[in-house]
């Protein structure tokens, strides 16, 4: 044993003659390194297979999930949407009902002039010169997208009932409303009060519908877009639609683009507040495929889904085999115990979780296929692009825990691991910093949620105050409005 260890920390000279055959020098290797480099190489050479393995996996799934979503095509509509449609900066800044119909219908009665609404960007009848559009160019928007059906407008109303008689300004201030009980019944006399002449579809906002839970009204295509104006301002601005009652406000409608054979679902929902005003409204735009393999690249993405499903099926199984293992070693502890077999166990439940996914939604769009033309709304769009955002959020985890878990492959190679090596030596003092410093956030982002909370959305809940404080130690933040409130 004494000459082996010799051996390992011998550094041996070797003589080396220059070109000439003349001076000569010696160079000393260290015999021991190389040693461990050769006795190590079984090891490193089945870590560098498992790292690779887990490189081409991850690439595999990272293909796949870009082929489902085809994110460039889905930009490019989006982005169009955004800016020249929906006008989404001009949505942010909504605050009243009277912001929210301008912004609708616009703020000029359409029968002296007034085009100045979302209905008219999205029922266009002229060409930029003034030109009547043909009747195969009706119902295009920005001429490559063309709308399936046409708008929904939807809003969910709240029960008024008489304020607490706890109060005594409960005479001053007789009805409240109670936003956790939400409204069914018919209002403005089931829509009899509002013009004869209404379309039937809009004329039913003024009814709950069971199915949907809220008050629907619909501008068909068939109305046209001077029908679907005057009954946009005279029938629902001008029977009062919206008022007091009114808890959120949603805007829908989908469109096709035969260019990518890709269908878009567009959400505007403006929610009210008991301060008498929208607060942050939101614009959902998903762009999603109802026919997901009819072309060859289709296929060829179905061939990429097949391999990804049968290789998270080979780590299941992988984790099966070692928890029965352990089981039959009577040795649990040591499974549990093992930090990366919970991210393991993690990463593949939430694969397991997009499969599923991903299934149900191509059985969805199969099993309820789209008939066009139609002059209704089909639900089957806004489900579809509601499971694709599921599937997209479930993803968006599931990357970052495949960034995290490669660096359980780099523990063979101690260049590798040395990021793993360095946090786990440091892990008790991390800890007790990291519970120092969140103890000092909190404070702080309630200190600040105290403070502004009452004046700046930034702050007004909890949740909105730690994000603003992260950002801020980002240097992300605006100093001026502080100072005013």
């Amino acid at each position: 044993e004494g000459t082996e260890m010799h051996q390992l920390n011998d550094v041996r000279p070797q003589i080396v003659e220059d070109g000439a055959g003349g001076n000569s020098a010696a160079q000393y290797f260290p015999v021991a390194i190389n040693l461990k480099v050769v006795k190590d190489w079984p090891k490193a050479k089945s870590g560098y297979a498992a790292l690779s393995g887990y490189c081409l996996f991850v690439t595999i799934f990272i293909t796949m999930l870009s082929m489902q979503l085809q994110v460039g095509t889905a930009y490019t509509i989006d982005n169009a949407l955004r800016t020249v449609v929906v006008d989404q900066e001009f949505v942010f800044g909504i605050r009243t009902q009277k912001q929210f119909w301008d912004f609708f219908v616009g703020d000029t009665d359409p029968a002296e002039g007034g085009e100045s609404g979302l209905l008219s960007r999205i029922f266009t009848a002229e060409w930029y010169n003034g030109v009547r559009l043909a009747t195969s160019d009706e119902g295009f928007v920005l001429d490559y997208n063309k709308v399936v059906g046409g708008v929904l407008l939807t809003q969910t109303r709240v029960k008024t009932s008489a304020c607490p008689d706890t109060s005594q300004y409960s005479k001053f201030y007789p009805v409240c409303f109670n936003g956790n009980e939400m409204e069914t019944a018919p209002f403005r006399n089931a829509g009899a009060d509002i013009p004869a002449d209404c379309a039937d579809a809009v004329r039913k906002g003024f009814t709950y519908n069971d199915t949907s839970e809220s008050y629907e009204a619909f501008f068909s295509l068939s109305q046209g877009r001077s029908g679907v104006l005057s009954d946009a301002w005279n029938c629902l601005r001008g029977g009062f639609w919206t008022d007091k009652a009114t808890q959120k406000i949603q805007i829908k409608w989908a469109m096709y683009n035969g260019n990518s054979n890709v269908f878009t679902f567009v959400v505007l929902e403006f929610l009210q507040k008991l301060g008498g005003t929208f607060i942050q409204p939101q614009v959902q735009i998903q762009s999603v495929t109802l026919e997901p393999y009819s072309t060859s690249t289709d296929y060829g993405r179905l061939v990429v889904e097949c391999m990804f499903v049968m290789i998270v099926g080979f780590q299941f199984s992988e984790k099966i085999v070692d928890f029965v293992r352990h089981v039959m070693a009577k040795n649990l502890g040591t499974f549990f115990g093992d930090f990366w077999n919970w991210v393991d166990l993690l990463n593949i439940a939430l694969f397991t979780a997009s499969i599923t996914q991903r299934a149900q939604f191509v059985y969805m769009v199969y099993s309820r296929p789209l008939i066009v033309p139609t002059n209704q709304y089909e639900p089957v769009l806004e489900d579809a692009a509601a499971q694709q955002s599921v599937q997209v959020t479930i993803n968006s985890f599931n990357i970052l825990i495949c960034i995290f878990r490669f660096f359980k492959f780099y523990n063979f190679q101690d260049r590798l691991s040395i990021l793993t090596k360095t946090f786990s030596h440091a892990f008790t003092d991390l800890y007790h910093f990291i519970l120092m410093f969140l103890v000092i956030f909190v404070g702080f982002a309630f200190l600040a949620h105290v403070l502004f909370g009452s004046q700046l959305a930034a702050f007004s809940d909890m949740g909105n105050a730690v994000q603003a404080l992260w950002e801020m130690m980002l240097g992300n933040y605006e100093y001026q409005p502080m100072a005013r409130a």
